[in-house]
């Protein structure tokens, strides 16, 4: 998890989710539900699981 959050894989991560698998850029709705389902884990992984001592987003632009 330590990796994960590293705010360089975050970054990587959005970006990844802003995509399709071809390359091409995602419906807007799309890509903020894929964020939304990664903010989810985030805040899981602090809160219930303590995986994490803060939620990765804050940490990035």
């Amino acid at each position: 998890m330590d990796e994960a959050a590293k705010p360089e894989n975050v970054r990587a991560a959005l970006t990844a989710l802003s995509r399709l698998l071809n390359g091409k850029p995602a419906a807007e709705n799309t890509a903020n539900r894929k964020r939304m389902v990664l903010s989810n884990a985030f805040r899981y992984a602090v809160e219930e699981r303590a995986l994490l001592t803060r939620h990765p987003f804050l940490s990035v632009d």
